[in-house]
């Protein structure tokens, strides 16, 4: 699978100073027999992943995840 293209974003400025900074990312590659593109972005304890199917025969399919980090959770 090859990256197409990655961002980062610090903090803004009008947010406070302990803002943790968000990343994204966005890829393109084979999953068995179809290409997908994932992409996801990770934010303030959210990860979302979307999947895309990319099919020109087959109706294209988007699946979408949500991943909170728990209240307690340590980081690593």
């Amino acid at each position: 699978m090859t990256t197409r293209s990655a961002s980062s974003a610090g903090p803004a400025a009008s947010r406070p100073s302990d803002a943790a900074e968000a990343v994204a990312f966005l890829a393109e590659g084979p999953l068995g027999s179809r290409q997908v593109i994932p992409c996801g972005y990770l934010n303030r304890g959210l990860l979302t992943i979307d999947v895309h199917t990319v099919d020109p025969q087959i109706p294209n399919v988007m699946y979408r995840a949500h991943f909170y980090r728990s209240e307690g959770a340590v980081l690593l």
